[in-house]
């Protein structure tokens, strides 16, 4: 709002002040977020000669003071809380852990069986599709989005500890970015609707991917996919198995061979698959 508002506001310091103040908010809650500025710095830089105007325009003196100050200020009360805990101003809670810059897992994170984005929810396929309409009907901040998802998307594949993050269903990585991606996923729809064949592609398209996603929905919800790591391979979708019975110890023994055991939900079956999903060994 503040973006695309910004010609009643660019020359007010409270313009400058309070965008520095939602900047430092996003960095606090999400530091990899703090890359939607890319929104805002390549706001009507469409070219060469616009890309210059805009920069000469927000690394001013009218502007940049007022950025820097309201971005200290919220990151300043994290600071402050730090030194009141436990004596220092900074403090990493992610030690002995770093991303791999030069290892970028961009396929995985993408199409991978194991939390990949596309894999899980293949419906978001069709922003892909609507990302050239978007810069027809967003040109002013086309760029700036484009560059904010490729710089989010970079960082996700290369964070540290695991890309996959954990215990989600599908990527939670980008679960912050749908609102962009579904301005992506509008304007494809408004572009496929207009044509009937493809408006029946899309419908076909649309229940294959509602059955699949939430098939795999109710794999995640039983415990039939491995918490950490989901799919190891696609194979492995079906080769749980299902086993009536209250099973609550951690490992149990079926037909002479070891499983983990998780409780479900919803009263459904209980489920059981074999160690060798896990990367840790059981004893």
């Amino acid at each position: 709002y503040l973006v695309l508002k910004e010609d009643n506001f660019k020359n007010k310091p409270l313009y400058s002040l309070f965008l520095g103040i939602i900047s430092g908010i996003l960095f606090l809650v999400k530091s990899i977020n703090i890359s939607v500025l890319l929104i805002y710095i390549l706001y009507k830089a469409v070219d060469k000669e616009t890309f210059i105007k805009r920069m000469k325009e927000i690394f001013s003196l009218s502007r940049l003071p007022f950025n820097f100050i309201g971005l200290i200020l919220p990151l300043s009360l994290q600071v402050a809380y730090w030194y009141k805990v436990c004596g220092k101003f900074y403090l990493n809670t992610y030690y002995n852990e770093t991303f791999y810059w030069l290892n970028p897992k961009f396929l995985l994170v993408l199409f991978g069986s194991t939390k990949g984005l596309f894999f899980y929810i293949p419906i978001l396929l069709v922003c892909l599709i609507g990302l050239w309409v978007y810069k027809k009907h967003f040109r002013e901040i086309f760029w700036g989005s484009l560059g904010f998802l490729l710089v989010v998307f970079y960082m996700v594949s290369i964070w540290w500890t695991g890309w996959f993050q954990a215990d989600s269903f599908g990527s939670r990585m980008f679960v912050d970015y749908y609102p962009l991606l579904m301005l992506f996923f509008a304007c494809a729809l408004n572009y496929i609707l207009q044509n009937k064949l493809y408006t029946k592609i899309f419908v076909v398209f649309c229940i294959i991917c509602f059955c699949f996603t939430n098939f795999m929905y109710f794999m995640y919800l039983t415990k039939a996919l491995p918490e950490e790591s989901g799919l190891n391979t696609y194979k492995d979708l079906f080769s749980f198995k299902l086993i009536n019975g209250k099973y609550f110890a951690r490992v149990g023994e079926f037909n002479n061979k070891k499983y983990l055991l998780q409780e479900a939900f919803y009263c459904l079956p209980y489920i059981v698959y074999p160690k060798v999903h896990y990367r840790k060994k059981i004893e």
